[in-house]
């Protein structure tokens, strides 16, 4: 397995992927020399300021709002449920209502 599909398996299935992947970027630019490979270190900067700027959306799902996540899950339920065209044709119809010409 390569690092970039390591560090992706961590930030999508792991609660502790986050920590794990900043660790692990923080140990990698303390061992690396930016006169030696200055676009390595500057990527492993780059990265690591990335993850750190963004706390809230290291752990897997934390990027939904709860109404996002709700809307989400609302969505996946009724098309797992094959109620999706009964619920849509309701909505359309709601928001048909709505809608008035002058």
């Amino acid at each position: 397995e390569d690092l970039a599909s390591w560090y992706r398996r961590q930030l999508l299935t792991n609660d502790q992927g986050g920590e794990r992947v900043t660790e692990d970027l923080r140990r990698r630019l303390a061992e690396s020399d930016a006169s030696e490979s200055p676009k390595l270190h500057h990527a492993l900067e780059s990265a690591l300021k990335y993850l750190e700027n963004r706390p809230a959306q290291l752990h897997p799902g934390s990027h939904w709002s709860p109404q996002g996540l709700r809307g989400a899950m609302t969505a996946r339920g009724l098309q797992l449920s094959d109620r999706w065209d009964s619920a849509f044709e309701s909505y359309h119809r709601a928001l048909q209502q709505e809608v008035r010409c002058f």
